[in-house]
C-alpha cells in the first residue's frame, strides 16, 4: 500500500510540476517510486517549483493515502476472488487441487486469474489508470491555482491510441469551458492523454483557434469527469463501494478515512450522481426479489417515481401467470401486466424466473445472462404500452405495426431509459444480440430494420422520430407510421401500405415484395 501511495503522490506532484512546462507524463514514473515521501522530501523534489503550504500538502497527502489504501486493498481482494473462481473451475473440470498445483503451481494460478506480474493487465490496467488519474488531477490543481486562458487536449499519437483520444487530440477550448468537465483525461483504462496550458500570448502569436467541431463519442463509462469538480482523484466510486461491501471491508475503509481526517460523508455511494440515478439505486436496493410480489412492488414503484416517462397511467398490477402463449402481456386500459411462468424449453427461457433473477443480479452488481437481459427488455416493452396518451383496440394490421414499432424502440432504449435508471453502472452485454435475436416479434423487427436500411434511414434517427409517434396515440399510429415511411422513402402511402401488409412474412418473402415496390417506384420516377 505504501508503494502505491508514494507513486500516486509523485504522479500528482509531477502533474503540478509539468503543468506550466512542455514536459508530459512518461512511462518512467514507474521507475521513480521513492521511499515514504515526507513534506520536506517533497519540498526538495517539487515544492520549490510548485509552491504549496504544509497545510495544503497534508490535506493532499491524506487524500492520496486514502486513495492508495482503497486501490491496493480492493485489488488484493479482486485477486483473491479471481483465484477462488479459477479454483472452483478447476474442481468442476474434475481435477484435484494437488493435480493442478503439480501442473502449474502458484504462478500458473495467478496467470490464469490475471494477476501475475508477467501479465500487463496487473500493472497497466489497475495501477496505471490510477497513476494517470493522479497525474492529471495534479495538472488540474495547478491550473486552478494559476489559470491559463485556454487548455489543449494532448494525446499520444501512436498505434496504441484509441479512437476516443484521437478524436480529441489537439482540441483547444477556454480553460473555464464546460467541455472540460466531462472530457478530462484519463478517458478510458490505460489512457495516456493529458491536458496542457495555452496562454493568451501563445494563442495569439501562433494564430491558434478554438476548436468548434467537438467529438461526439463520449469517454468510456466512468471516465472523463473533472477531478477537482468531482473529487474523483481520491474519492470512492459507486463501483468501488459495491466491491468493498461485497468483500466485507467497507467498514475498514470508513475507519481508514476517519483516521486520515476525511469526512465519512464524502465517500458515500451516490456522491455526484444525478437525482434520477440516486433514486434508481435506492429503488433497486429496496427489494430482495425473493418472490414475484417483490418484482411487482419494484415495477409499480418504478412507474410511480418516473412520472415524466408515464404521465398518463399507472401500473396497478404486475402478476406472474402460467401461460404458454406469450412471454408477457400488457392490458393498458386496466394498468395490468402479466408475466408468464411457463418454461419455454426450446429457448431455456422462463420470463417470470428470469426477470426476478435479473433484478437480483442487478442489485448485486453481477453479470446477467442473455435471457435475463432479454427479460428486462421484454418488461420495458410492456411498460411502454402504458406510456401513450391514447390506447385503444384496433384491427390486426394496426396492432402488428404498433407492436413492431414498440419492439424496435424498446430494444434500442431498454438500457438507457430503464436499466440505467435503476442501476447507473450496470454492465449489459447483450443489447446488440437482443436487437438482432430477441424472441418477441423478431421477424417484424428484422424486416423493419431491413426496410430502414434500404431507404437510407439510420436506426438512431428512426428511434428518435418514431418515439414521438409511438407515445402519442395508438388511434392514429398506423397512419402516421405510413406517412413517415412514405416521406423518408419517397414512396406513395399506398406503396408503403403494400410493404407493411407483408411485414409479417419470412425475411426472403418480405425482401422480394419490398424490392418489387422500390423498383416500381424507381421506374415511375424515371
Amino acid at each position: 500500500m505504501e508503494a502505491v501511495r508514494n507513486v500516486l503522490v509523485v504522479s500528482f506532484l509531477m502533474g503540478m510540476d509539468h503543468a506550466e512546462s512542455k514536459i508530459e507524463f512518461g512511462d518512467d514514473v514507474l521507475d521513480v517510486i521513492p521511499e515514504p515521501l515526507s513534506f520536506e522530501e517533497a519540498e526538495k523534489l517539487f515544492l520549490m517549483r510548485i509552491p504549496m503550504t504544509k497545510e495544503e500538502w497534508e490535506e493532499l497527502e491524506a487524500k492520496l493515502r486514502f486513495r492508495a489504501f482503497t486501490v491496493a486493498r480492493l485489488t488484493e481482494l479482486d485477486a483473491i476472488n479471481a483465484i477462488r473462481e479459477k479454483l472452483i473451475k478447476v474442481l468442476q473440470e474434475g481435477k484435484t487441487l494437488r493435480q493442478f498445483w503439480e501442473e502449474g503451481g502458484k504462478d500458473e494460478l495467478l496467470k490464469r486469474a490475471g494477476f501475475h506480474r508477467s501479465n500487463p493487465w496487473y500493472w497497466e490496467t489497475v495501477f496505471r489508470t490510477n497513476i494517470q488519474t493522479a497525474y492529471n488531477a495534479g495538472r488540474a490543481y495547478q491550473f486552478r491555482k494559476a489559470k491559463p486562458a485556454y487548455l489543449e487536449f494532448v494525446g499520444i499519437t501512436d498505434a496504441r491510441q484509441t479512437k476516443i483520444c484521437r478524436a480529441r487530440s489537439g482540441v483547444i477550448r477556454p480553460a473555464d469551458d464546460p467541455w472540460w468537465s466531462s472530457n478530462w483525461p484519463p478517458l478510458h483504462f490505460n489512457c495516456r492523454s493529458t491536458v496542457r496550458a495555452v496562454h493568451r500570448e501563445e494563442f495569439e502569436t501562433l494564430g491558434l483557434s478554438i476548436t468548434r467541431n467537438l467529438p461526439s463519442e463520449p469517454p468510456a463509462k466512468g471516465f472523463g469527469v473533472h477531478p477537482l469538480e468531482s473529487g474523483s482523484y481520491w474519492k470512492l466510486t459507486p463501483q468501488m463501494i459495491e466491491r468493498a461491501k461485497k468483500y466485507g471491508i467497507y467498514e475498514e475503509i470508513v475507519k481508514t478515512a476517519k483516521e486520515l481526517g476525511l469526512e465519512v460523508k464524502e465517500i458515500q455511494a451516490g456522491k455526484g450522481l444525478t437525482r434520477e440515478a440516486k433514486k434508481g439505486i435506492a429503488l433497486i436496493d429496496k427489494y430482495n426479489y425473493d418472490t414475484f410480489e417483490e418484482v411487482g412492488g419494484f415495477t409499480k414503484e418504478f412507474v410511480r417515481s418516473n412520472r415524466e416517462l408515464f404521465p398518463y397511467r399507472e401500473l396497478k398490477e404486475l402478476r406472474a401467470q402460467y401461460d404458454d402463449k406469450y412471454f408477457m402481456a400488457c392490458y393498458s386500459l386496466d394498468g395490468r401486466i402479466s408475466v408468464s411462468t411457463y418454461e419455454f424449453k426450446h429457448l431455456g427461457y422462463n420470463p417470470a424466473r428470469d426477470l426476478r433473477s435479473a433484478l437480483q443480479k442487478l442489485k448485486a452488481n453481477q453479470p446477467l445472462t442473455f435471457n435475463e437481459e432479454y427479460a428486462l427488455e421484454s418488461l420495458w416493452h410492456e411498460l411502454n404500452h402504458l406510456r401513450p396518451k391514447g390506447v385503444v383496440l384496433f384491427d390486426k394490421k394496426e396492432v402488428i405495426v404498433m407492436e413492431m414499432i414498440n419492439q424496435f424502440y424498446s430494444r434500442h432504449t431498454f438500457d438507457k431509459l430503464f436499466v440505467k435508471r435503476i442501476k447507473p453502472d450496470a454492465k449489459l452485454q447483450f443489447k446488440k444480440k437482443i436487437l438482432e435475436e430477441g424472441y418477441g416479434y423478431n421477424s417484424l423487427v428484422q424486416n423493419f430494420r431491413y426496410l430502414l436500411k434500404r431507404i437510407g434511414v439510420k436506426e438512431k434517427e428512426a428511434v428518435k422520430e418514431l418515439e414521438k409517434i409511438l407515445l402519442d396515440d395508438y388511434n392514429i399510429l398506423y397512419e402516421r407510421v405510413v406517412a413517415w415511411i412514405a416521406e423518408k422513402a419517397k414512396l406513395s402511402e399506398s406503396q408503403v401500405k403494400r410493404i407493411l401488409d407483408n411485414i409479417e412474412r419470412t425475411f426472403e418473402k418480405f425482401k422480394t415484395e419490398l424490392e418489387g415496390v422500390l423498383a416500381e417506384a424507381k421506374r415511375n420516377r424515371v
